[in-house]
């Protein structure tokens, strides 16, 4: 795959972003039952933080 200067400037100079989750997410979380890796990873450090 050839790259050109032109992209490979664009790749090098944008940061990775970072999406964060929003309330009306976080409130929808069943904490009691969590779906999937990222869920149980809050569910986890909010009753980290609760103790």
């Amino acid at each position: 795959m050839a790259m050109n200067r032109g992209s490979m400037r664009q790749q090098i100079t944008k940061p990775p972003q970072k999406r964060k989750w929003s309330q009306a997410r976080k409130k929808k979380i069943n904490c009691a039952k969590p779906k999937g890796f990222s869920q149980r990873a809050y569910c986890a450090g909010k009753r980290k933080r609760v103790n």
